[in-house]
């Protein structure tokens, strides 16, 4: 299916500045303050459609906004051109649309320091006949449409294709700002769950390694083993790299994990921006804390088996990239940079970055932009690991 959107967007011209005279400030002295009149902009977001499906690769924006003093209209953190027609604000963009879903965001803000926001959804398909790349060495066809196998480890795939995104969030913490343009120029096969308890003791066996325990007690009193379709944790990085190698695989980049976890949407979780609700188990997190829900279940106390919450998949059918256990990604950690980045890796640091939030992490802090890092010797309960191609 493809389909052609037609887009407009909007802009508006500055207020003049008043004449001088009466009422005006007396240079030197300090102009008393004055009471903003006048409304918050007004956006009319008329394209795309709510939950437009396309197969095209970019959908046309279309928005009017009313303002008395606008200041900027932005499309997705872009700051866009605007010109005034009748009064109103009109601008004309597109906005790339990566396989899966993107969340199309208009703001309008004025110098009054007010602002607009509006979100649509918009969900690219990738239909069965797009081809895939030819399967590398070592990976076969796997169990459902647009997977691969792993022969070494068993490891299912999802196909996640190149990109450029926005990666980090202005609503994130410090570490994870400035938001920066990134083109992965490649893409890559990831692991469409956690490795496993079964997996791990594997690879010990055939590398003659001890196994890390998979029992601990978080209270002192009370006793947790994770079963074998549990995800392995207590694993450092050296541990999970050595792992992925071993099976002919690697461990996914920072840039890429992310984009994979939300497929460059900027929403906040891999399946959108809103967080579960009582009843609802999109993720394995610590959700009577974060909740305030008494009696808020997710299923899971401590792990749970890899893939337990499909309705929580990312737009590329990645299961719990967010919560259940934090992975190591290959990346040092380092701080972001401003400018546009091509397949950036941290390559030098004292830290190695983990991502997506375990077990123990409040919801909101799971989301696909959250980064924490440690010394690449630390192991613990709630650090695992997923594998890539």
């Amino acid at each position: 299916m493809a389909l052609a959107l037609g887009a407009w967007l909007l802009a508006s011209s500055r207020t003049p500045a008043p004449p001088e005279g009466p009422g005006q400030p007396v240079p030197g002295e300090t102009p008393t303050a004055v009471e903003v009149a006048g409304a918050p902009p007004e956006v009319d977001l008329r394209a795309p459609e709510d939950g437009l499906e396309t197969e095209l690769p970019a959908v046309a924006v279309a928005a009017v906004v009313s303002a008395t003093d606008l200041e900027a209209v932005l499309v997705n953190g872009a700051r866009v051109p605007v010109a005034t027609r009748d009064g109103l604000a009109h601008v004309e963009t597109t906005v790339a649309v990566p396989v899966g879903a993107t969340l199309v965001e208009v703001e309008a803000r004025d110098r009054a320091g007010r602002s607009t926001v509006v979100r649509r959804s918009v969900v690219r398909l990738a239909p069965e006949d797009e081809p895939l790349p030819p399967l590398p060495p070592g990976l076969v066809p796997g169990p459902a449409p647009r997977t691969a196998l792993n022969e070494r480890d068993g490891s299912v795939l999802v196909w996640v294709p190149p990109a450029s995104f926005r990666m980090g969030s202005p609503f994130a913490h410090d570490d994870a700002r400035p938001r920066h343009d990134v083109r992965l120029t490649r893409g890559m096969w990831l692991g469409r769950m956690e490795v496993t308890w079964a997996q791990y003791r594997r690879f010990c066996e055939a590398t003659g390694r001890t196994p890390p325990s998979a029992t601990f007690s978080p209270d002192g009193w009370t006793r947790f083993e994770a079963g074998p379709d549990h995800p392995v944790f207590n694993v450092s990085w050296a541990d999970a790299a050595d792992y992925a190698a071993w099976a002919g695989l690697r461990l996914p980049t920072e840039a890429e994990w992310e984009y994979a976890a939300g497929g460059g949407r900027g929403a906040r979780f891999p399946w959108g921006d809103r967080p579960p609700v009582f009843g609802e188990r999109l993720l394995n997190a610590a959700l009577p804390l974060d909740l305030g829900l008494p009696g808020a279940d997710d299923g899971a106390t401590f792990t749970a088996p890899v893939g337990s919450y499909p309705d929580g998949a990312s737009p590329f059918g990645a299961l719990d990239m967010a919560g259940n256990v934090d992975e190591w990604v290959d990346d040092w950690f380092a701080p972001y940079e401003a400018r546009p980045a091509t397949d950036p890796r941290g390559t030098r640091g004292a830290r190695r970055v983990y991502r997506g939030g375990s077990w123990a992490t409040p919801v909101r802090e799971c989301a696909v932009w959250a980064r924490a890092s440690a010394n690449p010797e630390y192991a613990n309960a709630h650090l695992g690991f997923r594998v890539a191609r």
